[in-house]
This record gives C-alpha cells, structure tokens and sequence, in this order.
C-alpha cells in the first residue's frame, strides 16, 4: 500500500474491531458481511493485484474468487487460534487463487513446455518461482495485516490513522521527545497494561519519569499512542527504523 492508500483505507472504516464484527456474521448478521466485505475491497484487491502483476483487476475472474474466499474466511474464522483475521483472509485469499491459477495451468500445459525442466536440486523452474511468490504474497499479506491491526488499535483510542499523519511532529527534536516518551511507556509492563485496558495514555506518570513538561506530552498525545503501538507491532523494519532515530544524537 502507498501512504495514501493507507491513509483512505484506514480512514474508511467503521470503529468496531473487524473481529467483532465477523462474530456478528457468524451470529447471523449477513448485512454486515456485505458491509465488511465492501470496507475490505482494498485489501483483497491489493493481493490480486500483486498476484497478477497489474492494476484495475476489478474485471479479471481472480478478483471473483478472491471475494469468495474473503467470505469463506469470514464463515470459518477462528479467533482462538490466535491469528488475526486479516492475516488469515490474506492466506486463505492466496491459497484459493494459487489453487484457481494451477487448475488453470493444468489445461494451458501443453504450451508451457518448461514446465517439466529441472533445477540441480530435482524441483522444477515453476514450482520454485511459485514457492518464491507464495513467500513474497505471505510476507506482503503480514504486513497488509500488521497495518489494518494497527488501524483497528487506533480506532480503539479514537483516533484515526490519516490524521495522525497529517498532525505528527514536523521538527526532529519533537519527534524524537514523543518517541523516547512513547519507549518509555512500553518499557513499563505497568503502565503499557493500564494503557491497553483502559484506553488512556498515562501522561501525567509520563511527564513524571521522562521530565517532559505534561503540556509537551498532552499536545503530542495522538503522536505518543501512535508510535507506542507501531512499537509493539509486527511491522519490523518500521521498529528498526524508530530504534535508530532514537539512537541519534
């Protein structure tokens, strides 16, 4: 996803957390699951499209499958496996369309006449690139994940993704205030529990440890959350990336 499409994307959605409301459609709700279906169009276009190599696959039959399988996954969701439904549409999505695109390849084999050559190591060219792909669709549909989680974590602070980015500190030195405060905050196990469960960046106990001035923590508040979160998330190089700014001198 570009930065703007993140932004539209998370800004488009409604507040309740998708696990909630794939509980509701599996309860019965079968409105919401054309609404939620609706909402996640931009994800189950991005895998299509980075599985055809192309944009616009709106007209293309993957795009079709691929809503069907989004809607398989929401009837066979399970929340206590621990993995978030995301991250699960996304795989159940990829393994649908590697299956629909195989099929297809089966009645087209007898013009793809490589498809029988050898690599050193006794696998084929096409098995190996499509097991280099299914890995490349796997990472990209983690990260798709890690961003729609955060999202969705956000929401639950009432704030939104794309203003953040429009009010996030433009100097360095602020920036790099509301990072240390915000590795302070998860570096507490008390204070990033008490700020989980009740929704509630602690500022004053923040001011207090770091000796930022509370106005100073209470005008970046949305910017403190939003960096905390990006700290405990998946997204790695993102991590990476805060770890050494902070570093800097």
């Amino acid at each position: 996803m570009t930065g703007s499409r993140v932004s539209t994307w998370f800004s488009n959605q409604q507040e309740s957390s998708v696990e909630q409301r794939v509980s509701m459609i599996q309860q019965g709700n079968e409105a919401m699951r054309s609404d939620l279906i609706v909402d996640s169009q931009p994800f189950v276009r991005g895998i299509v499209g980075r599985m055809l190599q192309k944009n616009g696959v709106e007209q293309h039959d993957e795009y079709s499958i691929a809503l069907g399988a989004f809607s398989d996954a929401i009837d066979s969701f399970d929340p206590q496996a621990g993995v978030p439904f995301f991250k699960y549409a996304g795989l159940v999505i990829n393994r649908k369309l590697i299956d629909w695109l195989r099929s297809q390849k089966r009645h087209t084999s007898n013009t793809l006449p490589f498809a029988s050559i050898e690599r050193a190591d006794g696998s084929s060219f096409v098995s190996s690139i499509e097991d280099e792909k299914s890995s490349r669709f796997d990472q990209e549909i983690e990260i798709e994940e890690e961003l729609l989680l955060l999202r969705d974590r956000l929401t639950g602070f009432g704030l939104s993704f794309s203003e953040l980015t429009k009010h996030f500190p433009r100097h360095r030195d602020s920036r790099l205030t509301c990072l240390r405060t915000a590795q302070t905050l998860v570096s507490s196990e008390t204070l990033y529990r008490s700020f989980e469960i009740k929704k509630q960046l602690p500022m004053s106990e923040l001011s207090h440890i770091t000796s930022i001035p509370l106005k100073t923590v209470q005008r970046n508040r949305g910017s403190i959350i939003l960096l905390a979160l990006l700290l405990t998330s998946g997204l790695e190089v993102i991590k990476y990336n805060l770890m050494m700014f902070s570093r800097e001198d």
